[in-house]
């Protein structure tokens, strides 16, 4: 799907088949580039994507989950956000200092093509994971 047809409609297609598994209703928006990204890029985006939902399934007790694709100003920004419990930004150093192996994979992967990888807590409860990569 990813090679045939591009990153968009290969996350749509991967949120549609995790929403069938799960029950969690995955939403994803975002508009085509004008030129189709360069395939580590999309590989990339697709994997961290594919990951960050398998962490929503697995700890977020989510019921919603937003996929959003932009890109602006020669970047590639990927958001995934839940509606899940979140977590505490407050947390000792100790606790936040051993993240999951799948957030640490997630990481390694933008910053592999140069790209940056951010974790937020959601206002209200739920999380966001944020990609921007050169593209």
């Amino acid at each position: 799907m990813l090679d045939e047809h591009g990153l968009l409609p290969a996350l749509q297609w991967y949120a549609k088949e995790f929403s069938q598994r799960t029950g969690i209703d995955a939403v994803v928006r975002g508009k085509e580039p004008k030129q189709r990204l360069a395939q580590e890029i999309e590989i990339t985006l697709f994997r961290i994507a594919q990951e960050a939902l398998n962490n929503v399934a697995k700890h977020a007790r989510a019921t919603r989950i937003e996929i959003d694709l932009q890109h602006s100003g020669g970047e590639c920004i990927l958001s995934v956000s839940d509606n899940g419990i979140g977590f505490d930004p407050a947390l000792s150093s100790e606790a936040t200092s051993r993240p999951g192996r799948g957030m640490v994979t997630m990481r390694e992967r933008a910053q592999a093509v140069g790209g940056h990888f951010e974790v937020k807590a959601v206002p209200g409860g739920g999380t966001q994971i944020l990609v921007r990569v050169p593209c």
